[in-house]
């Protein structure tokens, strides 16, 4: 004698309806809060360290113009000349001096000095 099952065909929709569903209760609401944003910084530290926005590099692609010292030429009236920026002319005098490692503002005749013209 065999045995013979049932025909039973399983209906999702019933099986969903059965099932209650879980509703999340937030105890402490600063926690939440809290937990939240640490997780959003996390999630946007790691993206930026991903895509390689970690850090801003300072761009030291600077163009430099180099110039040779004429007689009668001062540092001012160089600066003033080649002050493409309108920046102030003793923060431009500064650069000159800083990118040559001047000590003083004396310049020569024949000297060589590099200007910067882009920023």
């Amino acid at each position: 004698m065999t045995q013979t099952r049932p025909h039973v065909t399983f209906d999702s929709r019933l099986y969903r309806r059965r099932q209650k569903r879980r509703r999340l209760v937030i105890v402490n609401k600063m926690r939440f809060i809290v937990a939240t944003m640490l997780a959003l910084i996390l999630l946007s530290i790691i993206f930026s360290y991903i895509t390689g926005n970690f850090m801003s590099v300072a761009s030291t692609n600077q163009e430099y113009l180099e110039i040779t010292v004429v007689p009668g030429d001062t540092l001012w009236d160089i600066a003033s000349q080649y002050n493409y920026y309108n920046e102030d002319i003793r923060q431009v005098l500064y650069d000159i001096q800083n990118i040559n490692q001047m000590t003083s503002s004396t310049i020569y005749p024949g000297q060589v000095l590099m200007i910067p013209i882009s920023k």
